[in-house]
């Protein structure tokens, strides 16, 4: 560690191209925060003759380019076609960000995130035809929803046993092949260019402090949340160009579930279906101990599970009160108990 503190200090010392520097806490304790141009990108722009650079996020980078060669950089624009027909699909939903649905890194299974994941399957489930679902989220997410699937995951992410039970129905009810992604890893990715559609979960803000510091290096004008906005739009795009849309010869769908639409030619808004927002299912008004009475007297947890086509211990989280009974349970018990 003190050897990349050296490293780093020593770099932004001796850099031939501007360096931004502050001290900020973190955690109560006082953090240096070194922001500098990659290396290698800027001795790439700066080589002798003419530099083209490609980029999907253009507009987004164009400061870091300016902030290399010291001068405004000729900016062209030009729209990616579809290669065959898309349909785009925004799905709103309030809760879809990392606050809401993560707690300490880790998932927390509310009822708001149950609702945006069987949205998410009944989306990929309207076209019969659709095999291969492919799937980017936060990292903890895609932990957890693989996990649900049944595949095995580092230790690391552990526990996720809430996840398996009261995801795993969901994710195993998808008989097609699932592949899987998260934000931040997706650039160059091609295992989704022959999926038949492709879902983004959640909005991808990027860290406010970070965002704060590239503007300072930059000497930007706009405010923060403009660009932390422009960020996140600019990610989610990423995460939907692994549908490799230019060079499809088919056809395919594409989602988003969550409150930012992805930046794009092809996300624009006369050229999107937008929808209603997701809905937490209602929960029951039943209290415990009746709840409890009822399950006893269709014979106990095992039989009341069986009845009402959820796994055992999703039923003993409902009768010991760890979770709320959603009234669709509620109902199915009550269709079988004769008081």
């Amino acid at each position: 560690t003190a050897s990349r503190v050296l490293r780093t200090v020593h770099h932004a010392l001796i850099a031939d191209t501007p360096v931004a520097v502050r001290v900020e806490e973190r955690a109560g304790e006082r953090v240096l925060v070194v922001t500098r141009c990659n290396e290698q990108l800027a001795k790439a722009i700066k080589r002798q003759g003419a530099v083209v650079v490609t980029d999907a996020n253009g507009e987004l980078h164009a400061p870091i380019l300016r902030k290399v060669v010291g001068y405004e950089p000729p900016l062209h624009h030009f729209a990616a076609v579809d290669g065959a027909p898309i349909q785009r699909t925004m799905l709103r939903c309030p809760s879809a960000t990392r606050t809401s649905w993560l707690r300490k890194g880790g998932l927390e299974v509310t009822e708001g995130f149950v609702a945006a994941i069987e949205a998410l399957f009944a989306w990929a489930a309207e076209e019969p035809s659709s095999k291969r679902l492919g799937v980017i989220t936060l990292l903890p997410i895609e932990m957890a929803l693989r996990a649900a699937r049944g595949e095995q995951v580092d230790r690391v992410w552990e526990p996720l046993d809430d996840a398996r039970v009261r995801l795993g129905p969901i994710v195993q009810a998808w008989q097609g092949e699932l592949v899987w992604g998260h934000y931040g890893g997706v650039r160059g990715m091609n295992s989704m260019a022959d999926v038949d559609c492709l879902a983004t979960l959640g909005d991808p803000w990027p860290n406010l402090g970070l965002v704060k510091s590239d503007i300072a290096f930059l000497g930007l004008t706009q405010a923060w949340e403009q660009r932390v906005e422009a960020m996140c739009k600019a990610e989610l795009e990423q995460a939907h160009g692994r549908l490799r849309a230019v060079h499809r010869t088919r056809p395919g769908r594409a989602l988003h579930i969550g409150n930012v639409m992805p930046s794009g030619s092809g996300w624009r808004l006369d050229r999107v279906e937008t929808r209603d927002a997701i809905a937490p299912r209602k929960r029951s008004d039943i209290s415990a101990p009746e709840f409890c009475t009822i399950v006893a007297e269709l014979g106990g947890v095992v039989s009341a599970a069986a009845l009402a086509g959820v796994t055992r211990q999703c039923m003993a989280k409902y009768v010991t009160g760890s979770w709320p009974v959603p009234a669709e349970v509620r109902r199915e018990l009550m269709s079988w108990w004769c008081p």
